[in-house]
C-alpha cells in the first residue's frame, strides 16, 4: 500500500515538473528583467561622461539584448528571455570592469597624486584627512574590482553588483581627492575654519545650510581655478559632476540616444519583414569576456 502511494506521488510530481519549472523561471525573470535595466541605467552616466567608441558600441549591443528580453517576455518566451538577459549581462560586466580599470582607477590615482606633495609639505591636517580617505576608498575600489573579476565567470549579475560597489568607492575616493586638492590650495585666511564667527554661528544657532555639497565644492573648484591656484589642464569639473551622478556639460545621455536609435532602426522600412515573415530583431554577438 505504501509502495503504491509512493509511486502515485512520484507520478504526480513528474507530471507537474514542467509547470513548476515554468513558474520558477517566471519568478526568476520578474527579478532579473528590472535588475538588468537597473544595470543599464546605472552605467549610463559614467559611460556618457567617459565613453569611447568601443564602449558605445558595446553598450548598444547590451541594450539591444535587453530590449529583446522585454519583447520575448511579453510574448511568453521564457527561455529566449533568459538567454537575452544573459547576453546583455555578459557585455555589461565587461563594460563595468574595463571602465573601472581604465578610467576610474587611473583618474583617482592622478587626482590623489596631484594633492599629495603639497599636503605633505604644508602639513594641513584637514587636507591630510581627505587624502587618507581618498587612498582608503581607492584601495577598496580596486579590491572589489579584482574580487568581481575573480568570481565564477557565469555569475554575471554578482560580478556587476560587485563592480557597482567598486564604482561607488572610487567616486568617493575622487570626492576626497578633489577636496584634498582644493583644501591644500586654499590660503589659510580663506578657510572657513579660520573665518571670524559670531557666537550664534559658532553654536550653529539659526544657521541653515544655504547651498548643497555639490554646489559648495563646485564653487571652491571654480574659485581655485580663477585664482590660478590649480592648474587648468585637468578636468576637475568633469570628475566632480560624475562623482555626484550628473552628466557633465553639454554631453548627451548615451542611454537616451541608444534608445532612440534602436527605435528608429526597428521602424525603418529596411528592417520590416517581408509579407508572411515573422518580425525579428537581430542579436549581435558579445565580445570576449573577462
Amino acid at each position: 500500500m505504501i509502495k503504491k502511494k509512493t509511486v502515485a506521488l512520484l507520478f504526480i510530481l513528474i507530471s507537474l515538473k514542467p509547470a513548476i519549472g515554468k513558474h520558477a523561471d517566471s519568478a526568476l525573470l520578474e527579478k532579473s528583467i528590472p535588475e538588468n535595466r537597473m544595470f543599464i541605467d546605472f552605467i549610463n552616466i559614467p559611460l556618457t561622461n567617459y565613453a569611447t567608441q568601443q564602449y558605445l558600441d558595446m553598450f548598444k549591443e547590451a541594450y539591444k539584448h535587453d530590449f529583446n528580453a522585454h519583447l520575448m517576455h511579453l510574448q511568453g518566451k521564457l527561455t529566449a528571455t533568459h538567454k537575452e538577459i544573459l547576453e546583455s549581462q555578459k557585455i555589461l560586466k565587461v563594460i563595468y570592469h574595463d571602465l573601472l580599470r581604465d578610467h576610474y582607477e587611473p583618474d583617482t590615482e592622478k587626482l590623489l597624486e596631484l594633492a599629495a606633495p603639497i599636503i605633505l609639505m604644508a602639513k594641513d591636517q584637514k587636507a591630510e584627512y581627505y587624502l587618507k580617505e581618498g587612498y582608503r576608498h581607492l584601495a577598496k575600489g580596486k579590491e572589489l574590482r579584482i574580487s568581481g573579476y575573480n568570481y565564477n565567470i557565469f555569475l554575471y549579475s554578482v560580478k556587476i553588483y560587485t563592480y557597482i560597489d567598486a564604482l561607488e568607492h572610487l567616486k568617493l575616493a575622487k570626492k576626497y581627492a578633489i577636496l584634498a586638492l582644493v583644501e591644500s590650495k586654499t590660503p589659510l585666511t580663506d578657510k572657513a575654519d579660520y573665518a571670524l564667527q559670531s557666537y550664534d554661528d559658532a553654536l550653529s544657532i539659526n544657521r541653515a545650510k544655504e547651498i548643497s555639497d555639490y554646489d559648495e565644492i563646485r564653487y571652491r573648484i571654480l574659485n581655485a581655478l580663477n585664482r590660478k591656484l590649480l592648474p587648468d589642464s585637468y578636468p576637475y569639473l568633469l570628475h566632480h559632476d560624475d562623482n555626484y551622478g550628473k552628466i557633465y556639460g553639454d554631453k548627451r545621455s548615451i542611454l537616451y540616444d541608444t534608445a532612440v536609435e534602436n527605435e528608429q532602426s526597428i521602424n525603418s522600412p529596411q528592417t520590416q519583414p517581408a509579407a508572411g515573415q515573422p518580425a525579428t530583431t537581430p542579436a549581435p554577438a558579445a565580445p570576449a569576456q573577462p
